[in-house]
């Protein structure tokens, strides 16, 4: 009985190694051995390997492509994120002169500018004063923290300063709020923290009127020591007087009344 794996006259293989049959290279279509499993013209493989070229540069794409996703995702995550400002104000001390230390900072992501402080109790409210601020310096940058100093914005008369010495009179109700213009142009008002550094064992929540009193008595001190204003508080002193069944007058007042 023949081989099948040779020719009738059993000496030329039909097929498998030494075969004359031919067939056409994949890819450059170059004549070669049937069982040829590398094309000696391109070089590119006839077999189940010649896939793997491909899909390693497919991959090598893919890990491109997630690579560059892995880096744009937090920029568009920020670029496609609501901006919000979040000011957080905090009064920290208060020296001597009324002079007092605000230290602003903002968690969110967008800017916002500081418009105003006010101080106020259940009685009165006076604001802090912002001239000695630069734009700039009003500006709340995201992560920023900036550190000012106000004194109250008080003008030389009777109401002005009888809004001070109801607060001096009257911590009850004791609140620092700060105003700011967020990204959008809305006004918001937000409480101000007050430390309790410098006192020793602070009651629980009396920072606020512990600080107000200290920014009240050295503001009143400070201004009683300034010809400009001597005149207004005591015309204070005058039209509300601490007890109202003995309006007495001090002598520096009386005689600065008597002058007018």
């Amino acid at each position: 009985m023949s081989d099948p794996n040779f020719g009738e006259d059993g000496k030329v293989p039909k097929n498998g190694p030494g075969s004359l049959e031919k067939k056409l290279c994949r890819s450059c279509k170059h004549e070669m051995p049937v069982d040829a499993n590398k094309c000696i013209e391109c070089s590119s493989l006839q077999n189940w390997k010649r896939y793997l070229s491909f899909s390693t540069a497919i991959l090598s794409l893919i890990l491109a492509l997630v690579s560059v996703l892995a880096l744009a995702i937090p920029i568009w995550d920020e670029v496609l994120a609501e901006k919000v400002a979040s000011p957080v104000t905090s009064l920290v001390d208060v020296n001597d002169t009324g002079l007092a230390t605000f230290v602003v900072t903002n968690k969110g992501n967008a800017p916002a500018v500081l418009e105003h402080i006010l101080v106020g109790t259940n009685e009165a409210v006076i604001r802090m004063s912002l001239d000695t601020t630069t734009k700039d310096e009003r500006i709340i940058k995201p992560n920023d923290i900036s550190v000012i100093k106000l004194r109250a914005d008080l003008d030389d008369n009777v109401d002005d300063l009888w809004e001070l010495v109801k607060l001096y009179r009257d911590s009850a109700g004791c609140q620092i709020q700060v105003g700011v213009i967020t990204p959008d142009g809305k006004r918001e008002s937000v409480l101000v923290d007050v430390s309790t550094a410098g006192y020793e064992e602070p009651a629980n929540g009396s920072a606020c009127p512990l600080k107000v009193a200290k920014l009240i008595t050295q503001t009143l001190q400070f201004l009683s020591n300034n010809d400009d204003y001597k005149k207004s508080l005591c015309q204070v002193v005058q039209k509300h007087p601490r007890d109202p069944a003995n309006p007495m007058l001090g002598p520096e007042c009386t005689k600065i009344l008597a002058e007018f």
